[in-house]
């Protein structure tokens, strides 16, 4: 059978979308633990998602829906849901598979792009993080409320089950910086409802604005959390268009990377400041955080990599990270002198 990481699998689907949703100009965009589809509804682009059914999953969503409704009334340049046939989330059968799927409005703009990283985008995602960050503890979850950031699969189902053997330093790195990170001292100011994968490819920019999309992954969490994913992830793909070769990852460090997170760090914080902030203490944790980044997003390629058994260069960069993890990290030089 084709896999879930291709077109073909997804394409026998796409009736049944049109007919369910009254959509039309279905395609099919990328799975990666959720299957996403862009369309039109009543001649707007719409974002349809699939994610597995169960009854877990489906109150996760309702969780997730009600916060983005939240910040989307707060004023927050956020994607929310469209009712369709007067719901909100439908389940859809597929291959004896279940699927609750979710029709999102489309962010105006185009994706970001790494020639878009320098201090006007970053300090416009820090201002954006400053104000869901400031926001969020007025929110009140009427039902299920989403999991702590210490439950999130990545760091539970998926690290014990889909790391080959061979990774068993990479479980106890792990649960030790977590029980380390889960002492922290939680505040208003410092913890809550957090994007948790809150980088580029989550954005869009029109013009000189961003609009922020997929919360799939929103959790209750540090909000150093929250930036260590902007900084980690803005880090790595500026770093990898700079080495030429798909598998020069081993040469993520120096003095380029080094001016690099300094000028992202300094941008990113100018714009949050304006809007919330953070005490020393836990600015200082955000290297903690940025490692175990580095671990969420190793898991979460072995996962797809189990799932395709294809795409041997990234089982290349997997090797590169669990070493580099191992030692202790990939390079951090952020907001440091």
């Amino acid at each position: 059978m084709t896999n879930k990481l291709t077109e073909d699998y997804w394409t026998p689907i796409i009736k049944t979308l049109e007919d369910t949703f009254k959509v039309f100009q279905v395609k099919f965009i990328q799975y990666s633990r959720n299957a996403v589809f862009q369309a039109f509804y009543n001649n707007a682009p719409v974002i349809l998602r699939l994610k597995a059914y169960s009854e877990t999953v489906k109150s996760q969503i309702l969780a997730e829906l009600e916060w983005i409704e939240f910040l989307s009334h707060e004023g927050l340049p956020v994607c929310t849901a469209i009712k369709v046939n007067n719901e909100i989330l439908h389940e859809i059968d597929f291959n004896n598979e279940k699927y609750c799927c979710v029709v999102f409005k489309k962010a105006k703009g185009r994706n970001i792009i790494p020639t878009d990283f320098g201090a006007k985008y970053f300090t416009a995602i820090g201002a954006l993080a400053g104000k869901m960050h400031s926001i969020t503890n007025h929110f009140s979850a009427t039902g299920l409320k989403r999991k702590k950031w210490h439950e999130s699969s990545f760091l539970t189902h998926e690290l014990s089950e889909f790391l080959p053997e061979g990774n068993e330093r990479i479980r106890e790195i792990t649960i030790k910086l977590i029980s380390e990170l889960k002492d922290i001292p939680r505040n208003m100011d410092n913890y809550g409802l957090i994007h948790a994968d809150m980088y580029h490819n989550n954005l869009f920019i029109n013009e000189n604005d961003l609009s922020l999309f997929d919360f799939d992954n929103c959790e209750y969490g540090y909000f150093a959390n929250d930036i260590s994913t902007t900084f980690h992830d803005s880090s790595f793909t500026y770093m990898r268009k700079k080495i030429k070769g798909d598998l020069g990852r081993a040469c993520f460090y120096g003095s380029e990377l080094k001016d690099f997170q300094k000028m992202l760090g300094e941008s990113f914080f100018d714009g949050y400041t304006k809007f919330h902030s953070l005490s020393n203490q836990d600015i200082a944790y955000l290297k903690s955080f940025y490692k175990l980044r580095e671990i969420v997003v190793y898991v979460h390629h072995n996962t797809i990599w189990n799932e395709s058994k294809a795409a041997e260069p990234l089982r290349t960069y997997l090797e590169q990270d669990r070493i580099q993890i191992e030692n202790g990290g990939w390079e951090y030089y952020l907001l440091q002198d």
